[in-house]
């Protein structure tokens, strides 16, 4: 999504290329950059692209119909009568500093709603969506905070699940997500040069919060990154001439783990853990998504179902 054009491929469920959808340009159907993607009820495709647009494709890849968003989103859900959620960055009187906006189906603001950022130095929030509403009702988080909140169409949070891990604690204020990430840093303090790549990172590998996903039972499958126990030893090893794009793919590969947790939403309680090595997060259906970064430079997908054991 940071590297120009870059077209949609559909994959079959064997991993076989089936075919790519639209193509660049600035013409109904075209595109120049992915910023956001989703499914549509019907398998239908809603694509945010080109900085502000948005343009729908039927499930064989045609252009359905085209709009303009209002902003660059970060991520977008569809809504079952047209319309769409999308996290932007809006600097409107009326809707600075909240996270989540309603568009109609040609991308106009409808309404911004939702509750304030505790990272304010970091502007207004970037979040991660549950990829569909219930019963007109959304699950979001923080990216990088643990905490779990469901909204209603207004902004209206009704329940709060904050869920503990022996990564990254859960903040109250930014005062206290300063002192966490100052306590983190290397003694030798990074100096940029801009002749050469650091062998190291500044500062601790970023928590984040990749994905959540209630399934057909009720419960929450969420989705987070977390460095790697040894993040401060990892020698990058790189010369100046790798490309930038390598060197972003072999840091997540190297320095990130995946865990994926199932919560109970009702009580909140944690139902099980596990920590997956590398980048990956939940898919729509239910799957995980696991990207493995070969010695060789390839990319690979990995695919899976999950379920508690037992159950």
């Amino acid at each position: 999504m940071d590297a120009g054009f870059q077209p949609i491929i559909v994959y079959s469920p064997d991993g076989r290329v089936e075919r790519t959808i639209g193509r660049e340009g600035k013409g109904p159907g075209e595109y120049t950059r992915v910023e956001a993607l989703a499914m549509m009820p019907g398998d239908s495709v809603v694509l945010a692209h080109s900085t502000v647009g948005l343009t729908v494709y039927s499930p064989d890849g045609q252009y359905v119909r085209g709009g303009q968003l209002f902003a660059r989103p970060d991520h977008i859900v569809p809504i079952a009568d047209g319309r769409f959620v999308v996290n932007a960055t809006v600097r409107t009187e009326q809707s600075v500093g909240l996270p989540f906006h309603y568009v109609d189906e040609g991308g106009a603001l409808v309404r911004s709603f939702g509750t304030e950022n505790i990272f304010p130095q970091e502007g207004p929030p970037f979040r991660a969506m549950a990829p569909f509403l219930s019963a007109g009702l959304l699950w979001i988080s923080e990216q990088r905070q643990y905490r779990l909140e469901l909204v209603d169409s207004v902004g209206t949070v009704s329940r709060v699940i904050a869920v503990e891990t022996p990564w990254w604690p859960t903040f109250v204020s930014p005062e206290a997500v300063q002192a966490f990430e100052d306590s983190t840093r290397p003694p030798d303090r990074f100096v940029y040069d801009p002749t050469s790549r650091p062998n190291r990172l500044p500062y601790r590998p970023t928590f984040k919060i990749a994905s959540i996903l209630p399934d057909s039972s009720g419960r929450l499958w969420v989705a987070y990154h977390v460095h790697v126990s040894d993040w401060e030893t990892l020698d990058v090893g790189y010369d100046g001439s790798t490309s930038e794009r390598r060197l972003a793919d072999d840091m997540k590969g190297r320095m990130y783990q995946t865990v994926v947790d199932a919560v109970d939403p009702e009580s909140g309680m944690l139902l099980a853990r596990r920590v997956i090595p590398g980048y990956g997060w939940m898919a729509n259906d239910g799957a995980f998504v696991h990207i493995r970064y070969g010695e060789d430079g390839v990319i690979s997908i990995d695919v899976s179902s999950v379920r508690l054991r037992g159950r």
